[in-house]
């Protein structure tokens, strides 16, 4: 399964920076200025991480009760049961880092059309091997902003020391399965698992949460593929406030 994520996930940015520099560059000679607009992005890269959370829980509630043969003086009855459960929880990090350029690759989708499914047509269990995950949008806005007028291009060097355009998105899905059986005896003097917990029970819960950050890269050491200082920093916080928040809603 995380297999196939990472190669969906891969081809969908392939897909989306191709697309996107494509379509500028077939509408530049119609715009009056003869303007590309997604020249920013030769120089950029996008850091992608991947936080996969898989939580397995059993739980075996058997019950018996116990119904003897009443007398005229008193009915008696024995109602037995007991509880056994148990919860793993699995937690998996991957980051990936690439660069704009690499990515964009027209001859990977002659047809324009984002056929990023495995070539088996597995699903392999995830939402996140076929998906849309709206990266386009993404970019789109920031190339619209500056069409508009709203905002200068990313190209422009800002006034400060330090390069302060970046681009992120996170993205989450969540996929509960669960199930449960309860088988129920009904002899003469007992009766097994006539109670309201399920005699044997098991779930799991799996969460898929991706963080794409897009920014400029760091040419300030040679030979070194990274972001820039304040693009690594904006991916790290916003890996850090998507914990916080799956904390906070998990209590």
């Amino acid at each position: 399964m995380i297999a196939s994520i990472t190669r969906s996930v891969g081809c969908e940015l392939r897909y989306t920076v191709t697309e996107l520099i494509r379509l500028d560059t077939e509408s530049a000679p119609l715009r009056a200025t003869g303007r590309r607009y997604t020249t920013f992005l030769e120089d950029w890269g996008v850091q992608v991480a991947l936080n996969f959370t898989i939580v397995e829980r059993t739980g075996f509630n058997p019950g018996v009760l116990v119904t003897p043969p009443a007398t005229p003086a008193s009915t008696f009855t024995l109602n037995t049961g007991g509880s056994i459960s148990a919860e793993a929880t699995r937690l998996q990090k991957m980051n990936f880092f690439y660069t704009v350029a690499e990515l964009n690759n027209p001859a990977e989708f002659p047809n324009r059309v984002r056929t990023c499914r495995d070539p088996s047509g597995n699903r392999e269990g995830s939402l996140l091997v076929d998906s849309d995950l709206r990266l386009f949008s993404l970019l789109q806005g920031r190339l619209g902003a500056t069409m508009l007028g709203f905002a200068p291009s990313p190209e422009q060097r800002p006034a400060v020391a330090g390069d302060k355009n970046v681009l992120s998105q996170t993205v989450s899905f969540k996929v509960v399965t669960t199930g449960q059986i309860t088988p129920t005896w009904r002899l003469v003097r007992a009766s097994v698992n006539t109670g309201q917990l399920p005699f044997l029970s098991a779930g799991r819960e799996r969460t898929h949460e991706l963080v794409f950050t897009f920014g400029p890269l760091d040419k300030s050491v040679r030979g070194i593929r990274a972001l820039t200082p304040l693009a690594q920093q904006t991916h790290i916080q916003t890996q850090l406030q998507t914990g916080l928040r799956n904390s906070l809603v998990a209590q």
